[in-house]
Parts: C-alpha cells; sequence; structure tokens
C-alpha cells in the first residue's frame, strides 16, 4: 500500500472518495505516478467491508472529467461495492472450508482433515526420505473414566484432553478427532525414538491418566518397513473398599425328567446346599 501521506493512504485510513482533477498538480501524489502518467485525472475509491476498509481501487483518466465527473464517480463506487462483495464471498467460502476441517466440540481437526492429510503426508515422507510416525489415542480410556467424570460430563473430558495433547505437540504436527473419543496425531520426520518420546509427553499430558492407551506406527520410507509401537494401557486402580466382582461360573449341566440336559449358570456367590437352574 502507498504511503499514509498519498491519496491512496488518505482514501483507505478516511473511508472517503478522493477525486483528482490532475495527478501532477496534487502534492499528495507520488512523484513517480505522476511522471509515468503525465496529465490526468485520478478517483481513488475505499472499498468497505464488514469491519470497515479492506483496500482501495483507484481509476486514472487520460483527461479531465469535466461533465463526466459524477458518472465516473457512481461507475468506480459501483465497481469497489463489487469488489466488496467478491471479498466478502471468498471470506465466507474461506471461513466454510475451515469449519468443514475443524471439530466443533474440541477445536482440533477432523476426521476429514486427516483422511486429506495423510496421503500428503505419506507422498512427502516418500519423497524427502523422512520417517512419518501415526499415534492413535483411546477409545477404551476415556469410555472407561465418563463415570468418574460424570460432573463435568463427557464433552469437557474431550475437549481437556484436546487441549493438552496439542500443546505438548511439536510444530507442524496434526492432532485430529477421528470419531467419538478416538484421536490420531500425525508425526511428519519423526522416528522410533522422537515418536516414543512423543507419546510419554501425550501420556503425560492426559487428564486423569489411569486407562489411557496410547499406541503408534512409524514407516520408514527409505527402508519401506513398518515399526509398531503396540498400545500402552495404564489400568485405573480400583479404590479402597471396592469389592471385587468375580466372573460368574459355569457348573455341570444336571439331566432333567425327561433326559434332556438343562444348561444352568451359577451366581458368582451361590449359597451353600442350593442350586441355580
Amino acid at each position: 500500500m502507498a504511503r499514509e501521506s498519498s491519496n491512496i493512504g488518505q482514501a483507505f485510513l478516511s473511508g472517503q472518495t478522493i477525486v483528482l482533477d490532475n495527478v501532477q498538480q496534487s502534492a499528495s501524489s507520488h512523484a513517480k505516478l505522476a511522471e509515468l502518467t503525465g496529465p490526468m485525472a485520478a478517483i481513488h475509491q475505499p472499498i468497505v467491508g464488514a469491519h470497515g476498509v479492506m483496500g482501495v481501487i483507484s481509476v486514472g483518466f487520460s483527461g479531465p472529467l469535466g461533465d463526466a465527473k459524477e458518472h465516473a464517480i457512481e461507475l468506480v463506487r459501483l465497481v469497489a461495492h463489487e469488489a466488496a462483495v467478491a471479498l466478502r464471498r471468498r471470506e465466507s467460502i474461506h471461513a466454510l472450508e475451515r469449519a468443514a476441517l475443524i471439530d466443533p466440540l474440541t477445536s482440533v481437526s477432523n476426521r476429514r482433515a486427516f483422511d486429506a492429510e495423510l496421503p500428503t503426508a505419506l507422498r512427502r515422507a516418500a519423497d524427502t526420505g523422512q520417517p512419518l510416525a501415526l499415534v492413535v489415542i483411546g477409545p477404551q480410556p476415556l469410555q472407561a473414566r465418563q463415570r468418574r467424570a460424570r460432573p463435568r460430563g463427557r464433552d469437557h473430558l474431550l475437549i481437556d484432553c484436546a487441549a493438552a495433547w496439542s500443546d505438548v505437540l511439536r510444530a507442524g504436527d496434526l492432532i485430529a478427532r477421528l470419531g467419538g473419543d478416538e484421536f490420531a496425531v500425525l508425526l511428519p520426520a519423526c522416528d522410533e525414538i522422537e515418536m516414543a518420546r512423543v507419546i510419554e509427553r501425550l501420556r503425560r499430558a492426559t487428564p486423569h491418566r489411569p486407562g489411557t492407551a496410547i499406541g503408534g506406527v512409524v514407516w520408514d520410507a527409505p527402508r519401506e518397513r513398518l515399526a509398531v509401537r503396540p498400545p500402552r494401557r495404564r489400568r485405573a486402580v480400583p479404590r479402597q473398599g471396592a469389592r471385587a466382582v468375580s466372573r460368574p461360573r459355569r457348573i455341570r449341566a444336571a439331566p432333567s425328567r425327561r433326559g434332556r440336559p438343562v444348561s444352568t449358570r451359577a451366581s458368582t456367590s451361590p449359597r451353600r446346599g442350593s442350586a441355580s437352574c
């Protein structure tokens, strides 16, 4: 943009139309512009959007405007209005495209963004020869803690986890919510050692760590091999005084009066001397 002291700068800052009958006679005009164009008229019309001035349209005329001055101003204003509409439409399209790739709950990327980025990341890894890591979190850990997180709600737990994981990732890493409680993280230029460090950071950053399962895989493009790190899950420790529930025991089927076996299942703690059928 031109200097603030120029006519274009004044039109941008003030939001008002500036009309010059002769560019060379204007003290605020650029010397280079006046030298190149010679005696000419000019109209500087701001492009006004919803949040203020978005730009300036400058139209030059080879001769004086004369009686056509008002008509020329209206035409330039019409062009500026159409430009403002086009710019707002482009902003709306970009906003919709961004919204289509963002999970509305956690504000991280969604499954659509992940599916679009994965082939690109694979091609980039193949071209550069750098390894590519993929880390998957959940879904079992969050499901196992829903009862404990009931006062805050499942949605709040997902939001907290996504924010905590995003804070410990590297620049250029992509975290996406694949659906439900399942998240995935793409780690470009990440080998097995670095992936292990990232997984540890993710595990430590996870709210309510007991029960968290995180696994990953590394694709080494030059060697064309996969290195898999199985999920590591921390089981929740039962609270003191909690009752242990044993699995039901099957007992031997007893014959019926007609000679047909009857399938029976005993309770977890049958009473002495009694049988259930």
